[in-house]
């Protein structure tokens, strides 16, 4: 069997184990939810301003957002408050930390299949979503956790499948040598950990570019920043549109 069709099977090696992490952490993570993320300035300006900043105040109509590797509901929420979006929704591998994500949504006053939805994939596809359904899709501190290039490859792929025509993705990742344990292509299941014990390291944004171009997308944007809370010596936000 290839790395090919090992990546793309739910059971792979590494995709069981993280799913059991991530299920295992998932009140952990719901405590702290990565809320110190929100005061970074990059943050808002890639993943927030772009909305908030637009002067419409026409309600949205039918713009749909999606949040992949949503955790327990920080950007979702986030997204909701802009106000920009008729529904956000979330996909991720836990469904312990999706159980969270409900909790924490419905408590700020949100409404489960109107205001948000989520959804838990296998690990390895977004097939659980709908095709050319969201305007907007984006994905933070996730991506750079999964050392196996064939399922980002995968994920990104899917990611493509799900926006409508003309929609826009925004995307993180770590950049430069020194903090995280596999290149960009490294294939590896018997990671040192999970959730940054074994991160990705993006040493050049071609690697990027290339992949979303064979994808599909177009005007892809990418941007080197000083990273935030992390030890990686910079992050990559790409921006890019179907």
């Amino acid at each position: 069997m290839t790395n090919e069709n090992i990546s793309a099977a739910p059971d792979n090696p590494y995709t069981v184990k993280e799913k059991a992490f991530y299920d295992a952490d998932a009140v952990a993570m719901a405590k702290d939810d990565h809320r110190h993320h929100d005061a970074n300035p990059d943050y808002k300006e890639f993943f927030i301003n772009p909305f908030t900043k637009r002067k419409s105040k026409l309600a949205p109509e039918n713009k749909l957002a999606l949040d992949l590797g949503c955790g327990t509901g920080r950007n979702v929420s986030n997204l909701l408050k802009t106000k920009k979006f008729s529904r956000v929704d979330g996909v991720d591998i836990s469904c312990k930390v999706l159980e969270q994500a409900s909790l924490k949504l419905t408590n700020e006053g949100y409404t489960k299949g109107v205001d948000f939805e989520l959804f838990e994939n296998n690990g390895v596809a977004l097939d659980c979503l709908e095709e050319n359904f969201y305007s907007h899709a984006m994905s933070t501190i996730a991506l750079q956790h999964i050392p196996v290039y064939d399922i980002r490859f995968k994920l990104l792929s899917g990611l493509y499948r799900c926006l409508k025509s003309k929609g826009t993705l925004v995307f993180q990742m770590g950049f430069g040598a020194g903090y995280g344990k596999s290149l960009y292509k490294d294939i590896c299941y018997a990671p040192e950990g999970f959730n940054t014990k074994h991160d990705v390291e993006v040493m050049d944004r071609d690697e990027i570019i290339d992949d979303l171009k064979l994808i599909g997308f177009k005007d892809i944007e990418c941007f080197i920043r000083d990273s935030f809370s992390d030890g990686h010596p910079k992050w990559i936000f790409v921006k890019c549109r179907k």
